[in-house]
């Protein structure tokens, strides 16, 4: 239960984050990094790896520790975290479709090596390539928030970024045995495991 627990926090902290960024044009920076981390780690040696740590998904528990305890739940973020698993196994039974994201990615990689490389250019570069790969396929993730900045490319490219970054989390909920059942039949246990890992991070 635990990779499974640290896989979907990964999901719903791409949910917060695209939240977050589209609400208020900002989002927690530890979460940000680790959670566009995670897109670079494709053959990582374990799900705690890909977030360099549980620390990695603290926002990401938090949410789903929340969803699972409070008495009236964020269905916006709920349906966000849904479409997320959705895609993401349309993705993996896309051969084509992945090598062109693996493909994407690792150009992605490479540029961001280069030292007049931005943290804009490389949010611009993944938005880009989540809008030509992920935003193919249905059903589309619709993120609400203020005009302000979803009208504004920089922010657009922040909020496809981290969703790559959530399909991403989604295909790793999937490989370690994930399910719809789980999410509906199993919250309780999956609210315990995200209580134990976030005072895991705190001791």
């Amino acid at each position: 239960m635990r990779r499974r627990v640290i896989a979907l926090a990964g999901a719903f902290q791409a949910a917060a984050l695209a939240k977050d960024i589209a609400l208020n044009g900002r989002a927690d920076e530890a979460a940000l990094k680790a959670s566009i981390a995670s897109i670079d780690s494709i053959d990582s040696a374990s799900i705690e790896t890909v977030y360099g740590g549980v620390a990695g998904v603290r926002l990401g528990l938090a949410a789903l520790l929340e969803h699972f305890t409070a008495q009236r739940r964020d269905m916006d973020h709920l349906r966000c975290v849904m479409t997320l698993l959705q895609l993401s196994k349309k993705l993996t039974a896309d051969p084509d479709l992945c090598q062109r994201l693996r493909d994407g990615v690792e150009a992605a990689k490479v540029h961001a090596l280069d030292p007049a490389s931005s943290e804009d250019a490389r949010m611009s570069r993944l938005g880009e390539l989540y809008l030509n790969t992920i935003s193919t396929l249905t059903p589309r993730v619709v993120v609400h928030g203020n005009p302000l900045y979803l009208q504004q490319a920089r922010f657009v490219s922040r909020v496809r970024a981290v969703l790559l970054a959530g399909v991403r989390a989604a295909v790793l909920w999937h490989q370690v045995g994930g399910s719809r059942l789980q999410l509906l039949f199993k919250g309780r246990v999956m609210a315990m495991t995200a209580r134990a890992l976030l005072a895991e991070i705190d001791a």
